[in-house]
C-alpha cells in the first residue's frame, strides 16, 4: 500500500463537500439576489404596486373602472329612446342579475393566490354561466323589451364595436391587477366574462333593438369574443398552459 493511501478518501472527502459548499453558497447568493430584487431593492412601479394592494383593494379598484368606463360610455351614447316606455321590474332586475354577476365574476379573477383553488369543475361552470347567461335571456322571446328599430350590418357592427370597448377596458384593467406573470386560465375568462356582462349590461340601456339575431350576435357575444382573444393572446405569449 502506498504511503499516505489511507488519506486519500479523506482528501476526497473535503473536496466534495468544499465543492457542494460552494454550490450551495451560490444558490443562496441567486435566492438572496431574487428575494432582494422583490423587496428591499425593488424599483418603484405603479402596476406592481397595484398588484401587492390587498384583494379587497383590487376588487374595488377592478369595480370603480368598470362604473366609470360604464358611465362615460353611456353619456356619450346615451340611454335608448324608449328607456322610461320599456321601464319594468323585470327589466331593471335583470340589468341587476348582470352587474351582480358581472361584480362576483371580478372577485373570482382576483381571487388571492393563497385562497384554496377553486378546481376545474367550478371554475368552468362559473365562467361558463357568465359566459353563456347572456345567449341564455337573449334567445328568451320578449325577455329584453325593445321597440324595434330598422337594423343593418352597420347597425350590428356600430352596436357590437361600443359594447366591444367597454368589454376590453374591464377585462384589460383586471388582468392588470392580477398578481400572477401568467393568470390561470380561468382568470383570465373569468374577467372578459365579467366585462362581456357590463358590456352587454350597458347596450341593453343604450340599445332599442329587440330583434333576436341583434340581440344574440352584437348584444350576447362580447364576452366569448374577448375571451378568445385573451387565451388566444396568453397561448402566443407564453405557449401552452400546463
Amino acid at each position: 500500500m502506498m504511503p499516505g493511501s489511507d488519506d486519500i478518501p479523506d482528501a476526497l472527502a473535503e473536496d466534495q463537500l468544499r465543492s457542494k459548499a460552494e454550490i450551495d453558497d451560490a444558490l443562496a447568493d441567486a435566492m438572496f439576489d431574487v428575494i432582494a430584487d422583490d423587496t428591499v431593492d425593488r424599483k418603484p412601479h405603479p402596476l406592481r404596486d397595484l398588484r401587492d394592494l390587498s384583494t379587497p383593494r383590487r376588487v374595488t379598484i377592478a369595480i370603480a373602472v368598470t362604473l366609470g368606463a360604464g358611465a362615460a360610455g353611456l353619456a356619450g351614447m346615451g340611454l335608448r329612446h324608449d328607456f322610461f316606455d320599456v321601464l319594468s321590474a323585470r327589466y331593471l332586475s335583470s340589468l341587476a342579475i348582470l352587474g351582480a354577476l358581472a361584480t362576483a365574476l371580478l372577485s373570482v379573477s382576483l381571487r388571492g393566490l393563497h385562497r384554496a383553488a377553486l378546481g376545474d369543475a367550478l371554475s368552468v361552470c362559473l365562467c361558463g354561466f357568465g359566459l353563456t347567461l347572456p345567449f341564455l335571456s337573449a334567445a328568451n322571446p320578449g325577455w329584453w323589451p325593445g321597440t324595434g328599430v330598422e337594423t343593418d350590418a352597420i347597425f350590428h357592427l356600430r352596436c357590437f364595436a361600443q359594447g366591444g370597448v367597454l368589454t376590453a377596458i374591464v377585462t384589460a384593467v383586471t388582468v392588470l391587477l392580477m398578481r400572477a406573470d401568467r393568470p390561470r386560465w380561468w382568470r383570465l375568462v373569468a374577467a372578459a366574462a365579467a366585462g362581456g356582462l357590463v358590456g352587454t349590461l350597458m347596450q341593453y340601456l343604450n340599445c332599442p333593438s329587440a330583434e333576436p339575431f341583434h340581440l344574440l350576435t352584437s348584444h350576447s357575444a362580447l364576452g366569448a369574443v374577448v375571451a378568445s382573444a385573451v387565451l388566444l393572446a396568453d397561448r402566443l405569449r407564453y405557449g401552452p398552459s400546463e
